[in-house]
């Protein structure tokens, strides 16, 4: 079987998609062909004749080394220019778009995939552009009866016209502490906690380097929390264990908490009664159906005093060795090249 990665990208999570691909690619099937397609932060698609020694402690990035990729749109071969010359690759039977951010996890990459007639791994164009955006996640969520914490939602155009009388409206309608949030931003890159007028307005400005559209939610005190849903043959979501985010020196689990520093702990399983891990599997499973989720997807959640709320849905979650989703699922017992096997399986069918 001919299989496509396609990893790198133009989000500011490129480095995470390599690595992701990386050890992906180590977890396939050695029967299986592989052919790996990057994508540069310029946003030019290139064939990559080997993986690269990426280490997301470098920050790894792509270069172009001008062997352009040719989609086929409407079907066929894959191809790639060299020197002027169009050579074929041939059909592509199944593609991993390992892509986190715009332009790759938010539907983009999976509309031009179905554009090629090619069969992908995990979740669709609608899911993938709704649970990118944090706001319109919630509007589905909210609808479907599941617990989200408020939110007031400020956009560039408003900000940067008035931005006294903006941080004006804004600070009528919150109470400190509040976390600042990019709406469609990946690995918590641009998050924030603001704690006064002025921290508010550094965090709205970093924000708005990710989107146009940033959310100002109350800080949740509470313990961070996060299960992986992938389905079974027959459509339906399974859940894994749980898994929590312990964090020191009450920080928050931004990109360098993530992937760079030691400042957070991964407890898995977490440690929560069966009632709780219930509730907490049951609203995962309900958020995967109610987004229309295919394929897999990571549910984040906060357990506070006021009870559960849903964070995030992460349709395309990391898949690096330090990444929570592989851990969660290899302590409920699929292993790492089990689950990839599965994940190509469920896209074939």
């Amino acid at each position: 079987m001919r299989v496509l990665v396609v990893c790198g990208g133009e989000s500011s999570e490129h480095s995470v998609s390599l690595c992701t691909a990386k050890a992906v690619i180590e977890a396939i099937d050695p029967t299986h062909e592989v052919i790996l397609v990057g994508i540069t932060k310029e946003g030019k698609h290139i064939l990559l004749p080997a993986v690269g020694e990426w280490e997301l402690t470098e920050s790894p990035e792509l270069e172009d080394n001008d062997l352009e990729i040719f989609w086929p749109l409407g079907g066929g071969d894959l191809a790639y220019f060299e020197h002027r010359e169009l050579i074929p690759i041939g059909e592509i039977d199944v593609c991993l778009p390992l892509l986190h951010g715009d332009n790759g996890e938010d539907g983009s990459i999976q509309g031009l995939l179905q554009l090629c007639h090619i069969p992908y791994v995990g979740n669709g164009i609608a899911a993938s552009a709704i649970a990118m955006d944090k706001q319109l996640t919630k509007d589905v969520l909210r609808q479907a009866g599941i617990p989200v914490c408020d939110e007031v939602v400020v956009k560039h155009n408003q900000f940067l016209d008035n931005p006294e009388g903006t941080t004006e409206q804004i600070l009528e309608s919150i109470e400190f502490p509040v976390v600042v949030k990019p709406a469609k931003s990946g690995s918590s890159v641009g998050v924030t906690v603001a704690e006064d007028q002025t921290s508010l307005v550094r965090g709205l400005i970093q924000a708005f380097e990710q989107d146009t559209k940033v959310l100002i939610e109350p800080r949740l005190i509470g313990r961070e929390l996060e299960i992986a849903v992938v389905e079974n043959l027959a459509g339906e979501p399974e859940t894994s264990v749980a898994g929590e985010i312990v964090l020191g020196g009450g920080g928050i689990y931004d990109y360098n908490a993530k992937y760079l520093s030691d400042a957070a702990t991964l407890k898995v399983p977490a440690e929560l009664s069966e009632a709780e891990l219930n509730q907490m599997k049951s609203l995962a499973s309900k958020a995967f159906t109610a987004l229309g989720c295919q394929g897999l997807a990571r549910v984040d959640f906060f357990l506070a005093d006021q009870g559960w709320f849903l964070s995030e849905v992460n349709t395309m979650p990391g898949f690096t060795p330090i990444s929570m989703y592989p851990k969660l699922w290899g302590e409920s017992g699929v292993e790492y090249p089990e689950l990839v096997a599965r994940l190509i399986e469920l896209a074939i069918r």
